[in-house]
C-alpha cells in the first residue's frame, strides 16, 4: 500500500495533511502536501522511501483518531441524553394510561349502577338508586335504612 501526504480539509480538527492511498489520489479534490509528489512510483512515503510512515505522519494520525473519538463520545453522550427523555415521556404516557384506564373503570361502575341515567331528584330514586348514588359518593349508610333516610344522607341534610 503506497501512501501519500495531502493538505488537510479542516486543519483544526484533522491537522496540517491527511495520509490516504496514493491510488485514492484525485486532483481535482486533493492537493499534495508540501514536499509530497506522486513519484516516481517507488512507493516512496515521506522522506524515508522505506514505506514506514514518518514520526510527524504518525502523530498527525493520532491527532485525527483523537479528535475523531472526542466527537464519537459527544455523539454518544447525546444519544444517551435522547434515550433518558424518551423513557421519561414512555412513564409519562403509561402513567397517564394508567389514569385514563381507571376512569373508564369508574365511569363504567357509575353506568352499571345506574347513576348516569338516574333521575336527579333523590326522592323519585328507588331505594336501589339510592344506595349506588351512596356508594358512588363513598357514603356510608345503615343497611336496614329506609328511601327517607337514604335520601337524607345523599342530600346531606
Amino acid at each position: 500500500m503506497t501512501t501519500i501526504k495531502i493538505k488537510s480539509t479542516d486543519p483544526d480538527s484533522q491537522g496540517p495533511f491527511v495520509i490516504i492511498e496514493k491510488a485514492d489520489f484525485n486532483p481535482d479534490k486533493h492537493e499534495l502536501f508540501e514536499g509530497e509528489s506522486l513519484g516516481d512510483g517507488t512507493g516512496a512515503v515521506g522522506l524515508g522511501g522505506d514505506g514506514v510512515p514518518t514520526l510527524a505522519e504518525l502523530m498527525s494520525g493520532a491527532k485525527q483518531l483523537q479528535a475523531r473519538k472526542e466527537q464519537l463520545d459527544d455523539f454518544e453522550m447525546h444519544l444517551n441524553q435522547r434515550a433518558s427523555l424518551l423513557d421519561e415521556r414512555e412513564q409519562a404516557v403509561l402513567a397517564r394510561e394508567q389514569a385514563n384506564e381507571a376512569e373508564a373503570l369508574r365511569l363504567a361502575a357509575l353506568a352499571a349502577a345506574g347513576t348516569t341515567s338516574a333521575p336527579t331528584d333523590p326522592a323519585a330514586m328507588s331505594k336501589e338508586q339510592l344506595h349506588a348514588a351512596l356508594d358512588a359518593k363513598g357514603t356510608k349508610y345503615p343497611a336496614a335504612a329506609n328511601k327517607a333516610e337514604l335520601v337524607a344522607l345523599l342530600t346531606g341534610a
